[in-house]
């Protein structure tokens, strides 16, 4: 990713601006990956209601909206997920203005926790510091993944668990983010600013340290889900996360699409191993200069786990979400 797709081109600090402010920053993203840079697409609404996928982003609290910035102007956007008061969990590909210079993260990000960025852009707080997976090197090579220190704690929403189970192909997993909306019979069509969340099932699980990947599946397929949803750009940096008990449980975050807005549309994100855990624990560690109330949350990380896949990794070409 070039240095010039992740630049706005004008100045507008209100939230109520930034649908606007969204095709400045994208517009280089279209040249370069062949589609636009809201959340997600998903089925037309003579399949299943989009108020279907509204409702059920409302599940998934802890996933928000993020603007990577620079000199307090948004230079790029996405999503991610708050898995402490003090910390979220995004894309490094997200965090970093230069794809493969980790010393290149933004001045700031600005992260809220609203159903909508621009209408409801719930409690929001800026974080100065970001901390790059030591293993990312670039995109589609380490795991995309990036942690947000927040010296403000976030309040409104709670945490989710980590995973601690065996993911498989076959199981369950639902996505959740702000990407660019749209439908197969009528492709992407912008941003609305929405939080959409939608249920795939896995086809891959790649490890270590690597992916699983989901496909749109068509009405007329078997295993056809009436929530499907394919991720888009702006759903980097999201969650995605299996129910276990009711509860949903982080297992992975929003990396790549497959670039083409159909069914059969391949959706991948950075699978949550017990390592990538520990390095949670030890970032969240490095981060606050004194212990304090967030050493319980580390503690609550290590005790609940990641479960480290066995799977390969897949070959071929990915299209990068920037946000």
């Amino acid at each position: 990713m070039n240095d010039s797709s992740r630049k706005a081109a004008v100045r507008q600090p209100q939230l109520g601006q930034r649908l606007g402010r969204l095709f400045a920053i994208t517009s280089c993203v279209f040249a370069l990956i062949g589609v636009e840079a809201r959340a997600g697409l998903v089925h037309d609404p003579s399949i299943t209601p989009e108020l279907a996928y509204l409702n059920f982003a409302a599940q998934f609290p802890s996933v928000g909206w993020l603007f990577g910035q620079n000199n307090g102007v948004d230079a790029a956007f996405g999503s991610g997920v708050l898995i402490h008061p003090n910390f979220v969990l995004t894309a490094a590909h997200l965090a970093l203005e230069v794809d493969n210079n980790p010393a290149t993260t933004y001045d700031s990000y600005d992260f809220g926790v609203g159903s909508n960025f621009s209408n409801n852009p719930g409690e929001s707080h800026i974080s100065y510091k970001a901390f790059v997976h030591p293993d990312y090197i670039s995109f589609g090579n380490g795991p995309d993944l990036a942690l947000l220190y927040f010296e403000v704690p976030f309040t409104s929403v709670n945490p989710p668990a980590f995973y601690g189970g065996a993911v498989a192909v076959g199981d369950q997993v639902s996505i959740a983010g702000y990407g660019e909306y749209g439908t197969p019979s009528i492709g992407l069509q912008g941003y609305d600013g929405n939080r959409r969340a939608g249920s795939n099932y896995i086809d891959a699980i790649d490890s270590p340290n690597g992916y699983f990947d989901t496909r749109l599946r068509r009405p007329i397929n078997m295993d056809f889900n009436p929530l499907g949803i394919l991720v888009t750009p702006g759903d980097s940096g999201g969650g995605w996360f299996v129910e276990v008990g009711g509860e949903f449980q982080l297992a992975g975050i929003t990396s790549f699409w497959g670039g083409t807005p159909l069914y059969n549309g391949t959706s991948s994100a950075t699978y949550l191993t017990h390592e990538i855990g520990g390095w949670i624990k030890e970032t969240q560690s490095a981060a606050v200069p004194e212990p304090s109330a967030f050493l319980f949350f580390t503690i609550l990380i290590s005790v609940v786990g990641v479960y480290k896949g066995t799977a390969r990794w897949l070959p071929g070409q990915r299209s990068k979400i920037v946000g």
